[in-house]
């Protein structure tokens, strides 16, 4: 492509950018278009700036209908919070990405040796996973760095991976235009369902191709007239338009979708039995397979995303347990908390940068009383607790209320989240019989692999402790409220001088009155 091939990007284009360089500090990165031609951030407060996005918010907003300020409130939806984990993931994965790119200079030879090996193969009818290597020291080096350069992201159900996904894409242009090259930095594609179709698999790396070069024409050439196309003819078509465009971050979502044989769900085993059994060792997982071998033999670093079951998937053979760890990508749970507003952890991090959005007419400030009354509502799963926030103030203004109270906020979840009561509840309680029942926020260590035993006695054991405290708790409350005189004599603002007690009339029984009151004689005695 030439310089003047510029200008005939349609103008819908407009995440499309011309390659304007810059070298990386970092000196291993000089002289490579595809690194240089990025953006950089290099402070986290600049992350953070990009990867924010706060919804619009004025307080004169307040004042406005009801029926207004209800669709101002879906704005929630919308929004993301930079939370410490956030920056974290972004900056391992754009790090992951530009390491990625080393060995793969479109002006090398080495690359247009990687598209031939792609069209001989493709040709003969090879498997995928049997593609040639490379055989020049360069592009060695870019196939070595490729099948080391794959990692997993996984996390409990609602934790925001996708929506943060997103906005570590939108970190870098959809496409860099160069001289020779359309470049796509990041390349977020969906599992097909079943997890077991290459056919659907290479379909959604060239439709998510498609969508961002509509102009190309790679629908028309690729995915018309299914029926001519087999499924080995179609992955060297994705593979191809992977290599060509320099994608240089594939991210699979749900990768989870690759789930265990009916037989082998069938073998699994109650928590009430000692040991927990390992999925059959000839279990193969096609699909991961098959975008790990896309990773090793074009360089391009793979990042399977998914929910806690993804563990299961990758569970067993540890070729594929190593890809699933390092590169700085941490498993993501449920938001922990400090207990204290004023020094947050991210849960309340969370709570703080939402709660300034009331479009309630009556604001109340947070307090370490409705964060806690929220974390117990939601368990800190960040999904639930925007969604709460943001359903407790539309009903606030539907009943006229005007303000989020607690009987607000609690009626809201009562009636509008029972379909994750059951959920929430067994994260709460941390009980392995029921967290089976929700694999996707169990922890990954409760399922497959030898630790299962160990994992479900320990979280037995915490919960008879819990219990035992609870309990313990009960009974201490209960014995002191059957002295309510004794506890008011302790309480410094109950206490009062005799001789101030006696003043009055005592004719009217004001001594014997005031010393009640007072909590110095029992209502039941008639002297002290």
């Amino acid at each position: 492509m030439t310089s003047s091939d510029r200008s005939s990007r349609p103008p819908m284009a407009f995440r499309y950018v011309d390659a304007v360089y810059q070298d990386h500090p970092n000196p291993e990165y000089h002289g490579n278009p595809l690194i240089a031609g990025l953006p950089f951030y290099l402070t986290n407060d600049e992350l953070i700036e990009a990867l924010e996005a706060l919804p619009r918010f004025d307080e004169t907003e307040r004042d406005h209908p009801d029926a207004v300020r209800s669709t101002y409130i879906g704005r929630l939806g919308r929004c993301a919070v930079a939370l410490a984990r956030t920056t974290v993931l972004a900056r391992a994965l754009m790090d992951l990405m530009m390491e990625g790119y080393v060995g793969r200079e479109p002006f090398l030879p080495e690359h247009r040796e990687t598209m031939q090996r792609i069209y001989e193969a493709k040709k003969r009818g090879l498997k995928f996973e049997d593609l040639p290597d490379a055989k020049s020291v360069t592009a060695l080096r870019s196939r070595d760095s490729g099948a080391e350069l794959s990692t997993a992201f996984i996390g409990a159900s609602g934790c925001g991976k996708t929506t943060t996904l997103k906005r570590i894409a939108g970190l870098v242009p959809d496409v860099i235009v160069h001289d020779s090259m359309w470049q796509v930095p990041v390349l977020l594609i969906e599992m097909p369902p079943g997890g077991r179709s290459e056919h659907g698999l290479a379909t959604a790396i060239i439709d998510a191709l498609h969508r961002r070069l509509p102009f190309a024409g790679y629908a028309e050439k690729y995915l018309r007239n299914v029926s001519r196309k087999n499924a080995l003819e179609r992955i060297y078509d994705a593979a191809a338009l992977l290599h060509t465009h320099g994608v240089g971050l594939l991210l699979a979502d749900e990768s989870q979708k690759e789930k265990p044989t009916e037989e082998q769900l069938k073998r699994k085993v109650r928590p009430t039995e000692a040991k927990h059994e390992q999925l059959a060792p000839e279990h193969e997982t096609p699909l991961i397979q098959l975008l790990i071998a896309a990773s090793n033999k074009l360089g391009v670093p793979l990042v399977l995303v998914g929910t806690n079951e993804l563990h299961d998937v990758m569970y067993g053979r540890f070729s594929k347990e190593r890809r699933s760890v390092g590169h700085g990508v941490e498993n993501w749970g449920f938001l922990e908390r400090s207990g204290d507003v004023r020094k947050p952890d991210e849960f309340e991090a969370l709570l703080r940068k939402l709660w300034k959005f009331q479009w309630v007419r009556k604001p109340v400030k947070l307090s370490n009383e409705r964060a806690d009354l929220f974390f117990e509502l939601t368990q800190g799963n960040p999904d639930i607790v925007v969604k709460l926030f943001a359903s407790a103030q539309r009903r606030a203004i539907n009943e006229g209320v005007e303000e989020l109270t607690e009987e607000v906020v609690r009626e809201t979840f009562k009636l509008q989240f029972k379909a994750v009561h059951e959920a929430l509840r067994a994260h709460e309680e941390q009980d392995p019989e029921k967290l089976l029942h929700h694999l996707d926020i169990a922890p990954v260590e409760l399922r497959a692999g030898p630790t299962y035993a160990a994992v479900a006695a320990e979280m037995n054991e915490k919960n008879y402790q819990r219990k035992r405290q609870a309990e313990a708790a009960a009974k201490k409350k209960a014995k002191e409220a059957q002295s309510p005189q004794a506890a008011d004599l302790a309480a410094p603002d109950k206490l009062v001088k005799l001789s101030d007690a006696l003043k009055g009339d005592s004719a009217d029984g004001a001594v014997h009155k005031r010393l009640v009151e007072a909590g110095a004689l029992a209502a039941e005695h008639d002297a002290v």
